[in-house]
């Protein structure tokens, strides 16, 4: 099995409107609409980014050129690549980070049922939310998506910090798992 684990700090990346416009020509016409979609330019600079990672990605793993790459979804929206069950692989991106794990298989018996056989999931999640006033309220409205023994460990972490480091380690393993199953 081949394996890629990347991530990109896009904070650091200050595009030109030139190197933007290349970023989109190297995408489907379906992807470059929905990056479009994003009310925040934030989110449009990480999905994009999100986008050349995972065309790079498969180009690696599969040899095949950009123009030869062509993503189609699942039923449950993951991407996949036509003729390419052998592949698997998962993006996130929180805060400025994007985030990527890609796998092709060795084994695979050459029909696209089997892609349903290879999953791969990946969560990335900032300590710091600005979203998030109190963590006190924050708790409160997440508590229900915990079982007891995981809120008694998120809990049993002295500083806030520590709690919410605690929170994101757990609620990122649940993400990643409903992602594979």
């Amino acid at each position: 099995m081949r394996s890629i684990r990347w991530f990109f700090n896009f904070n650091s990346w200050s595009p030109s409107q030139a190197e933007i416009c290349q970023g989109f020509s190297c995408i489907q016409t379906d992807e470059r609409s929905r990056i479009l979609n994003f009310a925040y330019q934030i989110d449009l600079k990480a999905s994009l980014v999100g986008r050349l990672m995972l065309r790079k990605a498969v180009a690696e793993l599969t040899g095949l050129s950009n123009v030869e790459i062509k993503f189609l979804r699942s039923e449950r929206g993951r991407p996949y690549v036509s003729g390419h069950p052998d592949l698997s692989m998962n993006l996130s991106h929180a805060g400025n980070y994007v985030v990527l794990a890609a796998e092709k298989s060795e084994e695979s018996n050459g029909t696209e049922k089997s892609l349903e056989r290879i999953r791969l999931g990946v969560d990335i999640m900032p300590l710091t939310d600005t979203r998030i006033k109190r963590t006190e309220d924050f708790f409160r409205i997440m508590r229900r998506q915990f079982t007891d023994y995981e809120w008694k460990t998120i809990q049993s972490f002295d500083s806030e910090l520590d709690q919410l480091g605690s929170f994101y380690r757990h609620w990122s393993l649940k993400e990643v798992f409903v992602i594979i199953s």
